[in-house]
C-alpha cells in the first residue's frame, strides 16, 4: 500500500510546460536582427532586458516573386514569337496551325524546307538561342537588380528622414487639386517613386491625402540628405521642379544686384516712370482697384514713398512678362525688383500700419504671384499681413456714417475687399483655409463709379466688374467652407443639411449670378473682355462645388444610407460629372474666346494673377482627365483633355504654366493615357459655343419660383445683408435651416 502511495504521488508532480514559441520575431528582435524567444504569453529576453514592450504589430512583407516576374514572362514570350517568325518565316497565327511543330512548318514553308537541306538551319537556330537565353539571362538580372535598387533608394529617402525634414513641410488642400492616382499603386508597397524622377516618393496617408518627399541628395556616398516634405500638390508645387529652389542664394543674387544697380545709374527715367503708371490704370488697376486713381495721381504721384513704390513694382513686373517691347525686358525686370525691395524694407520695419501700407502689401501679393521663383509661402505671408494690418485699422467695419472725406472712405471700402477677393482666390488654388469671416465684417460693397471730395462724382460706371468679382467670390467661399473645409461634412450633419441640398442652393446661387451679368439690370455697358474674366472664375467656382461628388459611384458606400438616399446621391454624381464637364469645356472656349480679344486692355487685367490665372485651367484639364480616366474608348473625350493641355502649354512663358503642363504631363503617364500634345486647338474647337449643364437636382425641392435670399441684384442692399442672411457662417460649411425662406 505504501509503495502505491508513493507512486501516486509522484504521478501527481506537476511537469513544466513547454513554452510555445511564437511564429515570428517581435518587432524589437526584428529591428535588432537578433534572436527572438518570446511566446504567446511572456516577453522575449531582448525586451525584458532593455526594457522595451515586445510587440508585434509591424506587418509582415509580402512573399513572393516580385511584380515585374509577369512583365518579364510576357517579355519572353514575345521574344520568342519573334525568333520563331524570323527563323521560319511564317507568321504566329500559322505556326500554331502547325502545333509548334518543325517537321510540318518545313511543310508548310519552302524557304525552310531548302535551308534544312543545306545544313544552315540547324546552326542557325542553335546561334540565335543560344544569343537569345544570354540576352534574357542578363535582361532579367538587370531589371530585377534595377528594382531592387529603386526600392531601395525610395525606402532609403524615407528612412533617413530626421525631424528637422518634418518642420519644414508644406500643406495643401484638397480644392487646389483633384486626386487621380490609384490606390492600387499602393497595395504592395506603402510608397511609390514619381514616374521619371529618382529623387521624389510619394505615399498614401488616410483621408486620400499624398505625402510627397523629394531628397536631393539620396545618393550621395557621405549620405547628406537634403529633404522637401510636402501635403498635397497643387500648379505651384515646386518639389517637382528639376532644380531645387535656392532662396538664400536668390537673395544674395539680387541684394548684389541691387548695389551694382544703384551705383550704375541705371534707374528708371521720368518718362518710363510715366508709361508705367499709365499701364497699371489701363490694365489693372479696373480689376482690382487697390488705389484711389484721382487721390494718387494728386498727392502720391509726386512723390516717393512705399505705395508709388509699390505700383512701379508691379507695373514694371507686368510690362517684363506681357509687354517686352514697351521697356527693355531685362531692365524694366531689374526695375522691378529694385522698387519691391525698397517696399518690402519698409514693411518689415513697420511698428504701426497704415492704409498705404495695406495697399502696398496687396500690390507686393501681385507682384510676388508674378515672381518666377518659388515665393508662394512669402506671399501667403505678405496677403496675411496685408489682411492683419486692415483689420487693424479697421477697414472691416463699414465707415460710410464716419466723419471721413468720402474718397477716403470710398477708398477703405475698395481695400478691404481687394483683401476679401484676394483671399478667396488663392485660398481656393492653394488649398488653405479662408483668413477672413463673412460674420466678422460689415463694410459696404464699393460703388461702381469715381469718387472726389468735392462731391463732383461722375455716373460714369467703371468698377462694375469688380463689384460682380466680389458677389462671385462670396459664393466661392461658401462652397470652400461648406466642402473643402476640413469638419465641412460633421458640422453640415449636425445642421442637418444633405450634400443634394447645399449643391442644389449654391449652384443656383451661381447661376443667379451669371444671370445678373448676362441681363444686367441698370444701363451698365460691359465690355466682352470683361464679361471673359468673370466668367473664367465662374466656371471655376462651378467645378469647385460639382467636383467633391464625381466620385461617388466607386467610392465606399455609406451604410446607413436608405435606398432611397443612395439613388439620390447617384443622380447627383451624374449631374456633377455632366456639370463639370461642360464647365471644363466652357472653359476652353472661353480661353481660345480671350486669346482673340487680347487688343482690349481689360483681357490682361486676370494675367496680373497669373497663377490663378493658371489655376482655371489645370482645374480643367483635371476634370477632363477625371474623365478620360473612367472613359478609355471615348474618342471626344480624349480630344478634350488634348486640347486642354495643348492651351495650357501655350502660356508656358509663365512658369505657373511650366509646373502644371509637367504635373499634368505625369498624370497621364501614371494612368496609361495616350494623347498628342502638337494638337492644333483653333482648327479642332470649330465655332466658340458656352454649353450648360441642366442640373434640375430632382431630389431636392427647388423651383424656379424660389426666390433665395442673397441672389437679388439689389445694390441699395447693404452687405450685410446680402451676404449674411442665406448661411450662417459660424456653421463651417454653414446653411442654415431656414435657407428658402
Amino acid at each position: 500500500m505504501n509503495t502505491n502511495k508513493k507512486r501516486d504521488k509522484s504521478e501527481e508532480i506537476i511537469l513544466p510546460i513547454k513554452r510555445t514559441r511564437a511564429k515570428r520575431s517581435c518587432d524589437f528582435c526584428r529591428k535588432r536582427k537578433a534572436r527572438c524567444d518570446a511566446d504567446q504569453s511572456t516577453p522575449c529576453s531582448n525586451c525584458r532586458a532593455w526594457g522595451f514592450k515586445c510587440e508585434f504589430l509591424a506587418v509582415r512583407k509580402k512573399r513572393g516573386p516580385p511584380s515585374v516576374y509577369v512583365e518579364n514572362l510576357e517579355k519572353k514570350c514575345k521574344k520568342m514569337e519573334t525568333l520563331l517568325t524570323k527563323l521560319t518565316n511564317m507568321s504566329i497565327e500559322d505556326i500554331e496551325k502547325c502545333n509548334y511543330q518543325i517537321k510540318s512548318c518545313l511543310k508548310e514553308s519552302p524557304v525552310l524546307t531548302s535551308q534544312r537541306q543545306n545544313g544552315k538551319l540547324d546552326n542557325h537556330m542553335e546561334t540565335d538561342e543560344n544569343k537569345f537565353e544570354d540576352k534574357e539571362s542578363s535582361d532579367d538580372d538587370k531589371s530585377i537588380s534595377s528594382l531592387n535598387t529603386k526600392q531601395h533608394d525610395i525606402n532609403e529617402i524615407f528612412s533617413n528622414m530626421k525631424l528637422d525634414d518634418y518642420d519644414s513641410i508644406k500643406y495643401t488642400g484638397h480644392s487646389a487639386g483633384l486626386q487621380l492616382l490609384s490606390h492600387d499603386l499602393f497595395k504592395s508597397k506603402p510608397c511609390v517613386q514619381w514616374p521619371g524622377r529618382d529623387d521624389i516618393a510619394i505615399k498614401l496617408m488616410p483621408h486620400n491625402e499624398l505625402l510627397v518627399v523629394r531628397s536631393d541628395n539620396f545618393r550621395s556616398r557621405n549620405k547628406t540628405f537634403d529633404t522637401q516634405l510636402g501635403v498635397g500638390f497643387s500648379l505651384n508645387s515646386s518639389i517637382f521642379d528639376a532644380k531645387p529652389y535656392q532662396h538664400n542664394t536668390r537673395l544674395d543674387r539680387k541684394t548684389t544686384l541691387r548695389k551694382k544697380l544703384l551705383t550704375s545709374e541705371s534707374m528708371p527715367s521720368h518718362k518710363m516712370i510715366e508709361e508705367a503708371y499709365q499701364l497699371y490704370f489701363t490694365h489693372i488697376h479696373t480689376f482690382l482697384p487697390i488705389v484711389h486713381r484721382p487721390r494718387f495721381e494728386a498727392h502720391d504721384k509726386t512723390t516717393s514713398n512705399i505705395l508709388t513704390n509699390a505700383v512701379l513694382a508691379v507695373a514694371f513686373r507686368f510690362a517684363s512678362l506681357h509687354f517686352p517691347k514697351l521697356f527693355n525686358s531685362k531692365k524694366s525686370a531689374l526695375h522691378a525688383n529694385i522698387y519691391f525691395k525698397k517696399v518690402t524694407a519698409r514693411l518689415q520695419d513697420l511698428s504701426r500700419g497704415s492704409l498705404r501700407h495695406v495697399q502696398a502689401a496687396l500690390l507686393m501679393a501681385l507682384f510676388l504671384d508674378m515672381d518666377e521663383t518659388d515665393v508662394e509661402t512669402m506671399q501667403w505671408y505678405m496677403l496675411g499681413k496685408a489682411i492683419r494690418m486692415a483689420q487693424d485699422i479697421g477697414l472691416h467695419r463699414s465707415s460710410s456714417n464716419w466723419d471721413f472725406p468720402p474718397s477716403e472712405i470710398e477708398t477703405r471700402h475698395r481695400v478691404f475687399y481687394v483683401c476679401y477677393v484676394l483671399d478667396r482666390l488663392m485660398s481656393a488654388r492653394a488649398g488653405k483655409p479662408l483668413t477672413i469671416l463673412d460674420r466678422e465684417f460689415d463694410t459696404d460693397l464699393p460703388v461702381p463709379y469715381e469718387v472726389f471730395d468735392d462731391k463732383s462724382n461722375t455716373e460714369t460706371s467703371i468698377y462694375h466688374s469688380f463689384i460682380s468679382l466680389i458677389k462671385l467670390c462670396e459664393i466661392l467661399g461658401r462652397i470652400l467652407k461648406a466642402l473643402y473645409a476640413p469638419k465641412s461634412k460633421h458640422s453640415n450633419t449636425n445642421t442637418g443639411l444633405d450634400d443634394p441640398t447645399i449643391v442644389a442652393v449654391l449652384d443656383r446661387r451661381l447661376k443667379n449670378w451669371k444671370a445678373s451679368l448676362e441681363q444686367p439690370a441698370d444701363d451698365t455697358i460691359w465690355s466682352k473682355a470683361e464679361k471673359v474674366n468673370l466668367f473664367l472664375f465662374y466656371y471655376t467656382a462651378t467645378l469647385l462645388l460639382h467636383r467633391p461628388f464625381i466620385e461617388f459611384p466607386i467610392v465606399t458606400r455609406n451604410p446607413a444610407l436608405t435606398i432611397q438616399e443612395s439613388a439620390n446621391m447617384d443622380v447627383l454624381a451624374a449631374e456633377s460629372r455632366q456639370a463639370c464637364e461642360n464647365a471644363a469645356n466652357n472653359i476652353s472656349v472661353i480661353i481660345l474666346q480671350k486669346q482673340s480679344l487680347m487688343s482690349d486692355p481689360d483681357s490682361y487685367a486676370p494675367l496680373c494673377l497669373p497663377t490663378c490665372f493658371i489655376y482655371v485651367m489645370f482645374q480643367s484639364s483635371l476634370i477632363h482627365l477625371a474623365i478620360a480616366i473612367k472613359d478609355r474608348q471615348s474618342s471626344r473625350r480624349l480630344r478634350s483633355l488634348q486640347k486642354s493641355v495643348t492651351l495650357l502649354k501655350q502660356y508656358e512663358q509663365l512658369v505657373s504654366a511650366q509646373r502644371a503642363y509637367n504635373i499634368l504631363k505625369l498624370l497621364i503617364v501614371i494612368n496609361n493615357i495616350d494623347i498628342d500634345y502638337s494638337l492644333d486647338v483653333h482648327d479642332e474647337y470649330g465655332p466658340l459655343v458656352l454649353k450648360e449643364s441642366d442640373t434640375s437636382h430632382q431630389n431636392v425641392s427647388v423651383d424656379n419660383n424660389t426666390v433665395i435670399l442673397g441672389c437679388e441684384e439689389d445694390d441699395a442692399t447693404p452687405k450685410s445683408s446680402w451676404c449674411q442672411r442665406l448661411m450662417n457662417t459660424s456653421i463651417v460649411g454653414g446653411i442654415t435651416d431656414n435657407l428658402y425662406q
